[in-house]
């Protein structure tokens, strides 16, 4: 038996419902609060990419990390090297 499957199975938490989700809106309010000047992550993003970044970014991620709470996985992770996608699993 999958012991992933088994864990959820018997897994009783809280029940998910709306108001756990992510909006736009405070995605753009902690976007507009991160400090500037400060060194990138280790996937080379900045501050100042995402807060100069179009004004659709923040309902992207918001979509984003709602699918992942839903899903309850990360999934797919994707490397860019130079022109080409790849995607590791």
């Amino acid at each position: 038996m999958n012991i992933r499957r088994f864990l959820r199975s018997s897994y009783v938490g809280q029940a998910f419902n709306d108001y756990r989700l992510f909006d736009a809106e405070l995605i753009q309010n902690v976007i507009n609060e991160m400090k500037r000047g400060k060194a990138a992550g280790l996937d080379g993003v900045m501050t100042e990419h995402l807060q100069f970044s179009h004004y659709f970014l923040p309902c992207v991620l918001a979509k984003l990390f709602n699918i992942m709470l839903v899903n309850g996985h990360v999934g797919l992770y994707l490397l860019v090297l130079g022109n080409r996608l790849r995607f590791l699993y």
